[in-house]
């Protein structure tokens, strides 16, 4: 049966909504065995407002935010699957369970009982059924009835602290219709730029020079620590989880690997902001290899059909490589350096000279004119809103921002992006029309409120994790 329940407003009671949790990658259920081993190795996992975390309710809370991730996303969610952090999602499960409880917000059975029996998934001829409720519990979200009420005991229990926490967040009709502006108001502008790579091209790049250049500034190509892991992959869970208990032996993958007939691999030496070699970015992986140390294993992850179970097998400590190792970074980061110099000398010159031209002659700047003169490229574009994406220069906000309250006939100053600089000027403005805005202001204002109150609880959330102070903040991959 297809989990379509969340698009229902009965059934979005269930949701977490608020939490604004970020959405980070995959996880093997069994992979949190690096943050929980059996209850016999250990009887806590970490430690919250001064309270321990045991085993079992670390596992609780993993099952917990699964489901409700079931519930969020439905049918959707085998494809969401791989970037969503249940483990991080459990902990701060747990916090905020436990904030709960310290400002003694409670949900009595009827609220349980009366959500669950008006759920759509359960019903049959359109009246609450047992039978399907026993199955779709046990089949869909993998655990018993008492722990599934509980789990929607506790996410009313969420949903009543956002509500709690969250209440004094409020918006005006000044703050509605100024957000209402920026996000609407359309310009269009005319521009003279200095692209970086027109410089370049140009640029003189000896061995001397660039030898020179390197001897100067030797920190710049300083290579981070850096390091080598080993893994295997398979389509087969049951084959990972041998792998993973036979390393927590001490046994050599390599080995472990051969005898159950699976492809051993090294990624060779690369650094942490680099995608692994072989299996490319995996967030969980990106947060996790900084703290790892030699030997450790790491989460295990699934990406498409196959789980991955990697070791850190060897580190190298930063070091400062020979020149003629790195000459080609040399020289690309010696020619970015000094083409931007010279973009912005060149531009700095222009807007002197449109300036002082306007002065003494009091005619319109023509940016066309002196971008001609000066050897530069000029264009114009359509209209665009604030947070848009303008072709052929990238995002709109700082445009949007210089030129939107320019007086007429005025240029701006000089604005970056990482391609080049520009000077602007405004070719059109279109305002936003009051009648269109009277017609949406009512939806835009509830979700105003809402990404208002989300960001507010957002940061009391963040607040909460520094107050908890536990191992919980180092062993969650943040």
């Amino acid at each position: 049966m297809a989990i379509k329940w969340i698009h229902n407003k009965k059934y979005q009671k269930m949701v977490w909504i608020g939490l604004a949790i970020i959405i980070l990658p995959a996880f093997v259920l069994w992979g949190s065995g690096s943050v929980v081993r059996s209850q016999r190795e250990v009887k806590s996992v970490g430690t919250i407002f001064g309270r321990s975390v045991s085993p079992d309710e670390f596992r609780e809370a993993m099952l917990a935010a699964k489901n409700q991730m079931l519930i969020q996303f439905g049918d959707n969610f085998t494809e969401v699957q791989k970037f969503i952090n249940l483990e991080k999602q459990a902990w701060e499960r747990i916090i905020l369970l436990r904030e709960a409880a310290r400002k003694k917000i409670k949900i009595g059975d009827k609220e349980v009982i009366s959500l669950i029996t008006n759920s759509g998934l359960f019903k049959k001829k359109d009246r609450f059924d047992n039978t399907t409720y026993t199955r779709m519990v046990a089949y869909h979200f993998h655990t018993l009835p008492r722990k599934f009420e509980e789990q929607i005991r506790q996410n009313l229990i969420l949903e009543k602290l956002y509500g709690a926490v969250t209440a004094p967040v409020k918006i005006n009709d000044e703050e509605i219709k100024k957000t209402y502006d920026r996000e609407n108001e359309q310009v269009s502008i005319l521009y003279l730029a200095a692209i970086y790579a027109d410089f370049a091209k140009d640029i003189a790049a000896a061995d001397e020079t660039l030898k020179e250049y390197f001897q100067k500034n030797p920190l710049a190509f300083k290579q981070p620590l850096s390091y080598n892991l080993e893994y295997v992959s398979s389509e087969s869970e049951e084959a990972m989880k041998t792998v993973f208990t036979r390393l927590n032996k001490n046994e050599d993958l390599s080995a472990i690997a051969k005898d159950l007939n699976l492809q051993y691999k090294e990624t060779g030496y690369f650094t942490a902001n680099s995608p692994v070699p072989g299996i490319g970015w995996v967030p969980q992986l990106t947060t996790a290899i900084p703290k790892a140390q030699k030997g450790e294993i790491l989460p295990p992850v699934r990406l498409d059909k196959n789980f991955f179970l990697l070791k850190v097998k060897e580190l190298r400590e930063p070091f400062i490589p020979g020149f003629e190792d790195i000459k080609d970074k040399v020289k690309d980061t010696y020619l970015k350096e000094i083409s931007k110099q010279l973009a912005h000398d060149k531009i700095e010159i222009c807007l002197k000279k449109l300036r002082e031209e306007k002065l003494s002659s009091g005619q319109a700047f023509d940016l066309e004119k002196t971008a001609k003169e000066s050897g530069l490229k000029s264009g114009n574009t359509g209209l665009f809103t604030s947070g848009s994406y303008i072709e052929g220069i990238g995002a709109s906000d700082n445009f949007f921002t210089a030129v939107r309250n320019l007086p007429e006939g005025e240029i701006s100053e000089i604005i970056g992006t990482p391609e080049g600089l520009y000077i602007t000027a405004r070719k059109s403005f279109v305002p936003v029309e009051e009648k269109k805005f009277l017609e949406a202001k009512p939806k835009f204002s509830a979700e105003l409120l809402s990404k208002k109150k989300q960001e507010f609880f957002t940061n009391f959330l963040e607040g909460l994790k520094k107050e908890a102070q536990g191992p919980f903040l180092q062993t969650t991959r943040q």
